[in-house]
């Protein structure tokens, strides 16, 4: 599926897209190593991102967000942009 996208994608900006994962990858932390704790009745508001690409657009994205209420999980906040990638 990967390579359909790829393929969609002029080189240039293929090879922008391949530097910044690059990038990000060698800033990922697999493991939580932090030195803390949290008491689960504290928690009271959890929040996600999302980004989406478009299949037929390949600079068409949508980045999403949501914060919500712990533990129902009711919304208390979304919101979401259409941005055209450089």
């Amino acid at each position: 599926k990967f390579d359909k996208y790829r393929e969609a994608m002029a080189p240039e900006d293929f090879a922008k897209w391949d530097h910044e994962q690059k990038t990000l990858k060698d800033r990922l932390i697999e493991k939580d190593d932090f030195n803390w704790s949290l008491d689960k009745d504290e928690l009271k508001i959890v929040a996600g991102v999302d980004i989406s690409f478009s299949e037929k657009y390949s600079d068409i994205a949508c980045s999403y967000l949501a914060v919500l209420s712990y533990p129902k999980f009711e919304v208390l906040y979304e919101d979401h942009e259409i941005v055209e990638l450089d």
